[in-house]
């Protein structure tokens, strides 16, 4: 991390002792503040160069259709490298690689392995605020061109939402803070809106893969709305969603190190002559610090 340096002259040393000495002489722990009565939370990706992350993903989705279930599974699990390539004002611009890719998909039609060959070593660059609010993706036709729009498209949302949203307030270990997102998904033949709402609290200090770091639980409530468009038939799409997110912050580095999402959607999907399909859509996902 990057050191700060403190000007050695004895009357600005008194002086800062006496008003400033949380800024002049606690250095780097300026940056952070008090971990348990007064913690400061922002991304510092710019100070630490590249780091390797791996995520994994995994849903299931049971719809009942005419009286029979029907049941598709998939997961999706990348190695990536990120890092920052510029910072704009509060804003990070980072650089994000896929090393390793796969993913397959199992439905009554049988299984069907992902092919993610075509973005291996490619990427794209996600813009992303302090806090972590993701500003967009950009620099993304080689990611775009190497998959068709549906996988494209899944990819792009999983990763224009990577980062957890931190507190802008100091913290206090028991403190709660509110976060707001929408993903929208729009590809061929379906255009959904989601809507979350976290209700994030500060639990404690934990030491997470060699970081010290915050432990925080959020409790994510969200609605899911839109339109579907299957074989000339038009359907509508309304559901709830609910998780539990778990993440752990290294505060000092401003760096995530480990997340875990446990969610479940419960939607109606109604169309022609007062058909409803009820679904119900379970997704374990996780992203950790590759060491």
């Amino acid at each position: 991390m990057k050191k700060i340096k403190i000007i050695q002259l004895f009357a600005l040393a008194a002086f800062c002792s006496s008003l400033l000495f949380v800024g002049c002489s606690g250095g780097s722990e300026g940056l952070w503040g008090d971990p348990e009565n007064a913690l400061l939370m922002s991304y510092r990706l710019q100070d630490v160069g590249s780091l390797n992350y791996v995520s994994d993903n995994s849903m299931k989705m049971d719809m009942q259709i005419m009286g029979q279930n029907v049941e598709t599974e998939s997961t999706e699990k990348h190695n990536f490298t990120t890092q920052a390539k510029d910072v704009v004002g509060e804003n990070m611009i980072l650089g994000i690689v896929f090393n390793s890719s796969e993913g397959s998909v199992k439905s009554v039609q049988g299984e069907q392995k992902s092919d993610f060959s075509g973005i291996i070593g490619k990427g794209f660059d996600l813009t992303v605020s302090k806090h972590g609010v993701e500003k967009g993706i950009t620099n993304e036709e080689d990611i775009k061109s190497a998959l068709d729009a549906n996988s494209y498209e899944g990819l792009a949302r999983n990763f224009s939402n990577l980062l957890p949203t931190l507190s802008q307030n100091p913290l206090k270990i028991g403190d709660n803070w509110i976060s707001y997102d929408t993903v929208v998904i729009d590809v061929p033949g379906s255009k959904l809106t989601l809507l979350f709402t976290s209700d994030n609290k500060y639990e404690g200090l934990e030491n997470i893969l060699g970081y010290d770091c915050a432990k925080v639980i959020s409790t994510v409530k969200g609605t899911m709305s839109g339109d579907v468009s299957q074989q000339g038939m038009d359907f509508k799409v309304e559901g709830t969603i609910d998780a539990i997110d778990t993440w752990y912050f290294a505060y000092k580095e401003g760096i995530l190190v480990k997340f875990n999402s446990d969610g479940t959607t419960d939607a109606n999907i109604s169309g022609m002559m007062g058909m409803t399909i009820p679904m119900k859509m379970k997704n374990i996902n996780s992203l950790e610090l590759a060491k």
